[in-house]
């Protein structure tokens, strides 16, 4: 909806903005902490995300955006610092593996997850219109078991219905009881709502695992002395901009 769009522009420029200024926030933070803070950000923003209505909503993508926006291009400079002999290789593999998790585990994992909850949701209200709703194919995802979603193009009617609707009743026409939505309707809708929720409460899982990892690296790198950037030859860099604007997965 345009709550979904306003969020999505307003969260892309929070990272436009914060990239101009990353220069300075970096330099003076240990990298790998930033990547743990960003980390934290980032499942604090999903979860909220997944838990929040009206202007929470903005805070919560607010955090996620400022989470996100460190997070892609610090790992890169980190990456580039401690295997610098690597060169463009490493950085083209690791750059791959972040598209593979975004497009072959990212995508399709939220989509089984939102689909697995969206179908809890509504046979929780109606055995009998889940059974009329459904999607006819079961989806499965890394073994977790096979999930039959909602139907789009009947989730997509009941949308479509509520948008009319709520478009009549801004112009201030007439409204008869066939733009009403019926009580199924209303159910299937706040089932698909319930499932896109979910599922971002369970992303944020991700950031949270990574977000101990980043942890451990913190105290081990404390424990030698501080973090350390490897020199192939010459005087170690100073001030080095870890943020070049650089997309990361799924960002584009």
């Amino acid at each position: 909806g345009k709550m979904a769009t306003w969020l999505f522009i307003w969260t892309s420029g929070i990272m436009f903005a914060l990239r101009f200024f990353a220069g300075p926030i970096v330099e003076k933070i240990n990298p790998v902490g930033l990547l743990l803070i960003s980390a934290i950000l980032g499942c604090i923003g999903l979860y909220g995300l997944g838990t929040t209505e009206g202007m929470a909503i903005i805070i919560a993508g607010t955090i996620y955006g400022v989470g996100k926006t460190f997070y892609w291009p610090t790992m890169l400079g980190v990456v580039g610092e401690r295997y610098p002999k690597g060169g463009a290789l490493t950085m083209g593999t690791i750059g791959g593996i972040g598209m593979l998790s975004a497009g072959l585990l990212g995508g399709p994992g939220i989509g089984y997850f939102q689909d697995k909850y969206a179908s809890e949701s509504l046979s929780q209200k109606s055995a009998q219109l889940y059974e009329d709703t459904r999607a006819g194919a079961p989806k499965d995802f890394l073994g977790l078991g096979a999930v039959s979603g909602l139907d789009g193009q009947k989730v997509g009617e009941a949308v479509k219905k509520q948008k009319d609707l709520e478009i009549k009743k801004a112009k201030g026409e007439q409204i008869t009881d066939a733009d009403q939505l019926t009580e199924a309707e209303q159910q299937i809708i706040q089932a698909n709502l319930d499932g896109g929720r979910k599922a971002l409460v369970t992303t944020a899982l991700v950031p949270f695992a990574m977000a101990i990892g980043y942890l451990f690296l913190v105290l081990y790198f404390r424990a030698k002395g501080g973090y350390q950037v490897e020199v192939l030859h010459g005087a170690k860099p100073e001030g080095e901009h870890y943020t070049g604007g650089m997309e990361g997965p799924g960002e584009g």
